[in-house]
């Protein structure tokens, strides 16, 4: 099968496990709601609470990953792929992430003339602005720096510049971007290839689909606890505590 038919294939099975997830809470939920359908709703609520707690995971995954990548202000896909170099290359997620924040932020100060970063961008020849005057990229600038990096003449050097393009918590990027921009494209490419990067339109989709979870998720424990009383009402009575005698 031709990787466009993997591709649309792998999206209408998406298509059809948010459909799923929509049709099986709006049912959950109406028998939880209903006094009528309270106790089976009761019976089945740890079952359909475990179901729906897997598919949360899921869509709060795709959600965090377009959240970020707006935070950074690079694309999803730049993003994971990133986060898969960063992975083949001994960093954790958490560190690639605030290092990129800090670099995104460095650049817009270097931009506007400050900050630490500015000076060695010009030592180094990499040009902030695109030729209509607006802010480059931040890959863009992330991969002419990785080849600054990798051309330096020793490791200390590249630990320098590591720590003034990322502050500390980057100089473990070192080993990242010391191959230049040709290294990192091989690793964001084996990314894509080894399935890890999610389209952006389903991360779209995720945050969209996170949103209605939440209002869900409430509605479905509200109706937990409404079916949990209302079993407990017909054993124990509620104003004593006593159990009710057959």
């Amino acid at each position: 099968m031709s990787e466009s038919k993997l591709k649309i294939t792998a999206q209408n099975k998406t298509d059809r496990a948010f459909a799923a997830v929509n049709k099986n809470v709006r049912r959950i939920t109406n028998n939880l709601l209903s006094a009528k359908g309270a106790f089976a709703g009761f019976l089945g609520t740890a079952a359909a609470m475990r179901f729906y707690s897997m598919a949360q995971e899921s869509i709060e995954f795709a959600d965090a990953i377009g959240k970020t990548s707006d935070k950074l202000g690079i694309s999803t896909k730049a993003l994971q792929e990133m986060r898969f170099a960063a992975q083949l290359t001994g960093v954790e997620q958490n560190s690639l992430d605030t290092a990129l924040q800090r670099f995104s932020r460095r650049l817009g100060e270097a931009a506007n003339g400050t900050g630490v970063l500015r000076g060695v961008l010009d030592k180094y020849g990499i040009s902030i602005k695109n030729a209509d005057g607006s802010t480059r990229n931040t890959m863009d600038v992330l991969n002419d720096y990785a080849d600054a990096m990798k051309n330096a003449k020793s490791q200390q050097e590249r630990l320098t510049m590591a720590s003034s393009a990322f502050d500390m918590e980057g100089v473990k990027l070192v080993n990242t971007l010391s191959k230049g921009s040709d290294g990192l494209a091989r690793l964001r490419e084996e990314a894509n290839s080894a399935g890890a990067v999610l389209d952006e339109s389903l991360i779209r989709k995720a945050e969209i689909a996170n949103d209605k979870l939440a209002v869900i998720t409430n509605r479905i424990s509200k109706g937990y606890n409404r079916a949990l009383i209302s079993v407990l009402g017909t054993v124990f009575d509620l104003r004593t505590g006593e159990e009710k005698l057959n």
